[in-house]
């Protein structure tokens, strides 16, 4: 026979039993309801500047799309693509105008500072040497016309106001820094659309912002003298750029010549470099000072950036002259997996 206290002692077991489904319903409930709120990943990707994006993304939804990355990569190539007749920088070049648009006088200015901050080794007007070895639009070998040291040079061509002030004959090429420029931009879209974790790549060119996953971004060093997509080093990102120059991907027509073309003696760049990756605050800033540090070489690139500080990490991948090895040096700051 049970007692009274024993029936308490069931009613209170009953009850407690019942609260604790209860309460595994409701969190099921309330998980089901917050993971619908959790944020998505998304991944955009397409063609541009004669090179590939990637561009990958968290939200809780799918807040920018294709097209629309797409109407702002076009933006670009209408200011600063050369292989666009009716771009700002062919008008330039062409001498029909010398009214900067927005975007190509942000890039020539900051192209000016970079160029006087390591001595001329990154130079926009190199246009006609890079023309003359057949890097140029019409993709064939030109002759220069005029003498270089009249041509070339970040003292060649003035900015007033919303006007570029040069000779005629002078031309100006940012393909050393528009894809990184090009990243930066599309960085402030995301930016303003709210969104601030995501990674976004072209042509190479990186800039990652936030975290993958509550992680750092991380992103793969090509091999300079393997397949694109073999990995010599991984480097992790977090609100950072990182650029690559190198010397093995592209070649001239019609021989070995290097496309990274030095200001100072009109030449491809010869010395023991294979490649330069440089982590900035921005991409557009990586992105020159990476073609800037293949001109420097080595050496003077180390004494650069012992003198200067302006938040770079780098490390150059070298031949080197006595084992024929590949080696890489790299500064302090610049970290590795």
């Amino acid at each position: 026979m049970i007692s009274v206290f024993q029936m308490k002692m069931l009613h209170l077991m009953t009850l407690v039993v019942r609260l604790f489904f209860l309460f595994l319903f409701f969190s099921c409930s309330s998980h089901k309801k917050s993971s619908s709120f959790e944020k998505k990943v998304f991944n955009i990707v397409g063609y541009t500047q004669g090179t590939t994006y990637n561009i990958k993304y968290f939200f809780n939804n799918e807040k920018i799309k294709k097209n629309e990355i797409d109407s702002l990569l076009d933006i670009i190539d209408y200011s600063m693509s050369s292989y666009i007749d009716s771009s700002n920088i062919s008008q330039i070049n062409n001498n029909s105008t010398n009214k900067l648009d927005t975007l190509l006088k942000k890039v020539l200015e900051r192209s000016i500072i970079i160029c006087e901050n390591t001595d001329g080794s990154f130079d926009v007007t190199i246009a006609p040497l890079v023309n003359s070895f057949g890097f140029g639009a019409q993709k064939k070998l030109q002759t220069i016309e005029g003498d270089p040291s009249l041509l070339v040079g970040c003292d060649k061509f003035k900015i007033n106001d919303n006007l570029i002030l040069k000779e005629n004959n002078v031309k100006i090429d940012v393909n050393g820094i528009a894809q990184g420029f090009s990243v930066d931009f599309i960085s402030s879209y995301f930016n303003s659309k709210g969104i601030f974790n995501y990674m976004i790549e072209i042509g190479g060119e990186v800039y990652c912002s936030g975290e993958k996953n509550n992680k750092n971004w991380t992103l793969g060093v090509s091999d300079p003298l393997g397949s694109p997509n073999d990995y010599i080093y991984k480097v992790p990102l977090k609100n950072k750029a990182l650029a690559t120059s190198g010397s093995t991907r592209k070649l001239s027509l019609d021989s070995n010549y290097t496309h990274i073309i030095s200001p100072s003696n009109y030449l491809p760049i010869q010395n023991n470099l294979l490649s330069v990756s440089v982590v900035a605050n921005n991409c557009m800033d990586a992105d020159a000072y990476a073609t800037a540090f293949m001109e420097m070489g080595i050496k003077r690139s180390m004494e650069f950036l012992e003198k200067n500080t302006y938040n770079l990490e780098v490390m150059f991948v070298y031949l080197d002259s006595l084992s024929g090895n590949m080696l890489d040096l790299r500064t302090d700051g610049f970290i590795v997996k």
